[in-house]
């Protein structure tokens, strides 16, 4: 597949029946930037969930994929170069229903911690 000048590869499993639920050239549109970096983000890569530091004199990127206009969070890539840390990883890019990428929303790392110890833990997430 092929999406803003980078290219990768990826098998599409069909189903028993031998049918599939996109083609490789849909995915391929599905595909968006990183808010931050202005990497590539294909469906299935993992994703953040960042806000700008100074929100006032922010300007979102055209490119931007806005999750949260509350929050002004913006989907960002996981890329080491990009994400702070791993436990700010905050989901995935998956399809959507009207043929473009959506998140789907995962607890990060921290947020897992934080429940643990509302219910007693310690907060140790063991991966």
């Amino acid at each position: 597949m092929s999406a803003f000048g980078k290219t990768i590869t990826t098998e599409i499993r069909p189903h028993e029946d031998g049918t599939v639920d996109y083609c490789h050239r849909c995915l391929e549109k599905m595909a968006i930037r990183c808010a931050w970096c202005g990497g590539v983000i294909f469906v299935g890569d993992v994703i953040t969930l960042y806000s700008p530091v100074k929100k006032d004199d922010f300007k979102i990127p055209e490119h931007a994929v806005v999750y949260d206009e509350e929050e002004m969070q913006l989907v960002g890539c996981g890329r080491i170069t990009c994400a702070d840390t791993g436990a700010d990883y905050a989901g995935f890019w998956i399809p959507g229903q009207d043929g473009k990428g959506i998140v789907k929303r995962t607890p990060t790392m921290i947020e897992q911690s934080i429940a643990d110890m509302a219910q007693g833990g310690n907060g140790t997430i063991v991966r």
